[in-house]
């Protein structure tokens, strides 16, 4: 998107054919940006971004000064005085929505909205919310192990109750035991997020280009005590073809408590750095919801197309792949099983992967689906959807979450990343579960009891939810939207001019 693009559909906003609105909260985060702070991490030298609201002028709370964060990339401790920095406070996004009829509103769009009626929060009903579109009318959501569920099945039981006064929270009926009951027998179906919602929502988990490694600390990626794999400057590494077998390059995410000790394996929680700032007086740090949907991202060079590139995912009890021969370009969906036999779930004759090249792999195990891309080509179009595990939380296999295998393939892995998929909590402001070690597997029970929460949305209603759901608050927390208090649908970032381009 160009700036002169932007500076049109500015124009066209102050001729009230599209409207411009400034996102002050970081509900939204990281898609579009609240009050906040960029900072450059001293340890990895990765960028993010802080949620620095903490320091406005509000009716809600007093202001306090952000005096450091934590990366999420290399989980590095910034102490702003310590680092001799000065990050500055920066506004929040300049976005602009267009005009929507409700018959136009579709699950996942970004929407601006007023806040629903309230008995609890009455100033609030004047200000502009933006927040994502998940529960569509007529329909009972339900939130369990960070996913969303939607039924159609069940009729809320307020007949008699006037529909101007659904809204009221007393008539949401969270943990409602019927609607959990039909949960527990199936008749939720999973949301899934398409390929391009699943990229736009994406969180980063670990960037290679930016090494979370320091002499004493072992690298994330490295192979098996006696692998063919070896390093490739900058940051990759390359296989010359002559192992025996599958070899193995994997993913460990390997964190020191409380940044002191040895570095232990951990599993990968819902950590996001914009949440992790700290004032003089309190900590905002990672929550420990385990987050086991993941997607693997790598630039891959093959050099001969012989042999097979192996992808593979960890979920729980169940490991998955994807294993493409590099003579033909054939790619083959499995999944492991313990104890079991791989079970092919898909399978394609050719793809791109038949020649010498450099190439962009993308492979995602996310809400129940596997999609696979390479470069911009989608093999199994939006994804092959399999039948959830029985068996909820994590394994010990989830401590080896990652792994790219060569058997005999002459390749080079670049431009490694690892992201997951997003989160929903019950509530904001609180995890779902109570705190645990994620590099301890005796603390993990709670992670294997998931509590389930259910939301009907009465008709002529919207159910919203942030991207930023640990953080915030929305319809979880003050009920369901009216038709009539939508505003627009958010189309395009327009400022600043560096994140300008269009909102998924």
């Amino acid at each position: 998107m160009t700036t002169f693009l932007a500076m049109t559909l500015v124009t066209m906003a102050q001729l009230s054919i599209v409207k411009a609105y400034v996102v002050p909260t970081g509900s939204m985060a990281p898609t579009i940006l609240g009050f906040h702070k960029d900072v450059t991490c001293p340890q990895c030298k990765s960028r993010l971004s802080i949620n620095a609201s903490m320091e406005m002028d509000s009716p809600f709370r007093v202001p306090e000064k952000i005096t450091g964060c934590t990366c999420t990339n290399c989980r590095f401790p910034i102490d702003f005085a310590k680092e001799k920095m000065t990050p500055r406070p920066l506004g929040g996004d300049r976005i602009l929505a267009v005009a929507a009829s409700p018959k136009s509103v579709q699950r996942g769009d970004v929407m601006v909205h007023r806040h629903p009626p309230s008995w609890f929060r009455e100033k609030r009903e004047e200000l502009n919310y933006v927040s994502r579109v998940l529960g569509l009318p007529g329909e009972t959501l339900a939130i369990h192990a960070g996913r969303i569920y939607s039924s159609t099945d069940l009729k809320h039981k307020d007949g008699k109750v006037k529909p101007e006064e659904l809204w009221q929270h007393p008539h949401m009926h969270v943990d409602d035991d019927e609607a959990i009951r039909r949960f527990q027998q199936g008749k939720f179906q999973i949301v899934r997020k398409s390929p391009a919602m699943l990229l736009a929502m994406r969180r980063i988990v670990y960037d290679h280009d930016f090494p979370a490694y320091r002499p004493d600390l072992a690298p994330r990626w490295a192979g098996a005590k006696n692998t063919a794999w070896r390093r490739d400057e900058p940051h990759g590494f390359q296989y010359d073809g002559k192992g025996a077998g599958v070899d193995w390059l994997s993913y460990r995410h390997l964190l020191r408590p409380n940044g002191i000790g040895k570095a232990r394996p951990h599993l990968i929680m819902d950590d996001l750095a914009y949440n992790t700032y700290t004032t003089a007086n309190r900590r905002f740090d990672q929550e420990p919801n385990w987050v086991g949907d993941l997607l693997l991202q790598c630039q891959v060079s093959v050099s001969k197309p012989e042999g097979e590139l192996w992808l593979d995912l960890a979920r729980g009890s169940d490991r998955f792949q994807a294993r493409c021969k590099l003579d033909s370009g054939r790619c083959t969906l499995y999944r492991l099983s313990k104890n079991g036999k791989p079970k092919k779930l898909a399978s394609i004759m050719k793809t791109a992967l038949n020649k010498v090249g450099t190439f962009l792999i993308r492979f995602a195990n996310c809400d129940d689906r596997l999609t696979l891309w390479i470069d911009d080509q989608l093999p199994f179009g939006d994804g092959v959807p399999y039948d959830a595990s029985p068996q909820n939380g994590p394994t010990l296999d989830d401590l080896d979450p990652v792994r790219i295998g060569s058997d005999k393939a002459r390749i080079r892995v670049h431009q490694l990343q690892l992201w997951r998929n997003i989160y929903y909590t019950q509530r904001g402001g609180s995890p779902d579960v109570d705190r645990v070690d994620g590099a301890d597997p005796k603390t993990w029970d709670p992670l294997r009891k998931p509590p389930t929460t259910t939301f009907y949305v009465q008709p002529g209603h919207y159910f919203f939810l942030s991207d930023n759901p640990p953080w915030s608050s929305d319809s979880r927390d003050w009920g369901v939207v009216p038709a009539g208090l939508l505003a627009g649908k958010v189309v395009l970032r327009y400022f600043p001019f560096e994140r300008t381009g269009s909102i998924r």
